[in-house]
């Protein structure tokens, strides 16, 4: 695979992310339809399997698959990226929502590199 077309699937994977955590952001915990997650599982999945030949330490394959699982938790979780707290109620999960936004912008400035066109 090219670093163009790797570049291209990374863009429509964090632009695929970001629909989901701008739902997620707007609608909140439980609200965001969870066939918004579809286009991320499966673009998600084509980058595993190409970066699948990369150590399993690799960066890129790291950040993949934390904004996966967040933007799952987003959509497909009534919690999302919260917790309940008997007195405050639902609370943000900061270190969840930073994870979130390290992983796109890891994503964002590698597709940068290899060429990305409109990646951030």
């Amino acid at each position: 695979m090219s670093e163009a077309q790797l570049a291209a699937r990374l863009t429509r994977f964090v632009a695929s992310v970001e629909a989901v955590w701008d739902a997620y952001r707007d609608a909140g915990a439980g609200r965001v339809e969870a066939a918004l997650y579809e286009p991320v599982a499966a673009a998600g999945e084509a980058l595993e399997s190409t970066l699948g030949a990369a150590t399993e330490s690799d960066p890129i394959l790291e950040s993949v698959r934390v904004a996966k699982d967040l933007a799952r938790r987003c959509a497909c979780t009534s919690l999302g990226l919260s917790f309940i707290s008997g007195e405050a109620g639902l609370i943000p999960r900061r270190d969840q929502h930073e994870a979130l936004e390290r992983a796109l912008r890891t994503l964002r400035e590698r597709a940068k590199e290899l060429g990305g066109a409109g990646s951030g």
